[in-house]
């Protein structure tokens, strides 16, 4: 009887023990399905925040591109771009001032404003920057591409000399 009662002893420990074991695992297993369920969730909440801010940064740049293309297509712009006249002191409150203000007014900043002719060389730049005028942007991969297809180009984000987070827009009204 004593042997019974030391097996039923053992057995008993044995059970409460493996009791005490899948609780253990299940709770575990519970606490990491929660974990996974809270950053599945604040990736999805991030994600929903950045497509919203891509979308802000995307109708920005639209809007800006719009306004390049109807800037270059006034017949004296265009004028000047094909016969590549070089300006270097701006008249005040010529369509290219007028854009840049207007562009400084909303919530898309804006550095400086370049005309290019359709050979890459810079025409005149918002506001005057010595040096600027005359500067040959043909061989900027960007410029590049726009000469030859005439289609829009907009950089992707990257660190300026200032240390600012910039992006630049090209566009060909040609």
């Amino acid at each position: 009887m004593a042997d019974r009662d030391k097996i039923s002893g053992v057995l008993l420990i044995v059970l409460i023990f493996a009791a005490i074991s899948l609780i253990f695992v299940f709770s575990y297993k519970n606490s990491r399905n929660f974990e996974h369920a809270i950053v599945t969730r604040a990736q999805q909440h991030l994600l929903t925040v950045a497509e919203t801010q891509a979308n802000s940064i995307k109708d920005a740049i639209g809007h800006v591109i719009a306004d390049l293309l109807q800037l270059s297509e006034e017949p004296e712009l265009k004028e000047l771009i094909l016969s590549g006249t070089l300006v270097e002191v701006e008249q005040p409150h010529s369509r290219e001032e007028v854009l840049f203000e207007h562009f400084n007014e909303t919530d898309v900043r804006i550095n400086g404003l370049y005309r290019l002719d359709r050979n890459g060389i810079v025409q005149s730049r918002i506001p005057f920057a010595p040096g600027r005028v005359g500067a040959d942007f043909s061989d900027k991969a960007d410029v590049k591409y726009v000469l030859e297809t005439h289609r829009p180009y907009v950089s992707g984000f990257f660190q300026s000399d200032s240390g600012k987070k910039v992006f630049f827009v090209v566009s060909a009204g040609i």
